[in-house]
């Protein structure tokens, strides 16, 4: 169809106008430019107000006994405009204009009308991304602050460096936080570590992981329990009670494994583990053996109430 001028008004609904942006008229793109609904009297906003068709083939005509308000370039002689209507809500209009008179045919509107259908339900599926996209951006700045907090209260590298010959940190959340942790204190002679892995993962996982670090340091420092069986006994224990699992159907947990080194004379070390489904692995000799954990988890429901065991 003959289009000197064509262009797509959205309805704006924080400044209740119809924005007209790349407006095209003889090829070329006017300034973007906008129609306020209250008080406005055009053809655009006719159309978007009472959702019906305009076509005006004579305008020149129309002008001579009508007073009309239309913005957009120089004046056409023939134009349509199609409201955009998504289940009975406007969400804009769309325009094809002409220079020449009596030129748009009915085959012409139900071609923009077409045309039209398509354009709202993108406009009305570009709105809903936008809103999912600002939610799911507040929502990743918040886990990313999480994160900030669960960097902090893991231990650092350099308390490990401080304490061992070697050492390496290999820690890769799956969703940005995670239900994975790495534990490390030291007391005295004594250095603890400890690696746990949490029912969940993402913020779940994350919620349980300063749980459990939370409560290894309670019962280490304030305590002062340092056999790797009874700290995760007493972690045991602590879980249930935190997540009220007696009283609840709550069944988290985690498992872990969790060493406490302590330095002998002439060099030697003495490496004691406890694990709860997690062991140990070790080389002796050359050799790559194995310390098998306790089969049960932390905390849960239905958890074997026995102690954890011990190896050295």
């Amino acid at each position: 169809m003959k289009a000197d001028g064509f262009g797509v008004g959205v309805y704006n609904k924080d400044t209740n106008s119809l924005d007209f942006e790349n407006y095209i008229e003889n090829g070329e793109v006017l300034p973007f430019s906008s129609e306020h609904l209250e008080g406005g009297d055009s053809f655009a906003i006719k159309c978007f107000k009472k959702q019906q068709i305009i076509l005006v083939q004579d305008l020149d005509n129309i002008k001579k006994n009508v007073n009309y308000d239309e913005i957009h370039g120089l004046d056409p002689n023939a134009l349509i405009y199609v409201p955009l209507v998504v289940e009975n809500q406007s969400v804009g209009v769309v325009t094809v204009q002409s220079f020449d008179d009596t030129i748009y045919t009915n085959s012409d509107v139900t071609i923009l009308q077409t045309l039209g259908s398509y354009i709202a339900i993108a406009l009305v599926n570009a709105d809903s991304y936008s809103i999912i996209e600002n939610k799911n951006k507040l929502i990743t700045d918040s886990i990313r602050y999480a994160e900030r907090i669960q960097q902090a209260v893991l231990p650092s590298h350099k308390s490990l460096s401080e304490n061992f010959e070697e050492d390496f940190i290999l820690f890769s959340p799956k969703d940005i936080v995670s239900g994975d942790f790495y534990w490390f204190n030291q007391v005295g002679n004594k250095s603890f570590v400890a690696v746990g892995d949490c029912t969940g993962h993402g913020v779940p996982g994350a919620f349980m992981s300063m749980i459990g670090l939370a409560s290894l340091n309670e019962i280490v420092n304030k305590e002062r329990v340092y056999s790797p069986a009874k700290i995760l006994t007493l972690l045991h224990t602590t879980i249930k009670t935190s997540l009220k699992q007696k009283e609840t159907s709550n069944d988290d947990g985690m498992d872990i494994a969790l060493c406490l080194i302590e330095k002998q004379n002439e060099g030697n070390v003495k490496i004691t583990f406890s694990g709860a489904k997690r062991p140990l692995y070790y080389s002796e000799h050359g050799e790559l053996k194995v310390l098998k954990g306790n089969r049960k988890s932390i905390g849960g429901s239905k958890q074997d109430p026995t102690p954890f065991d011990v190896g050295t």
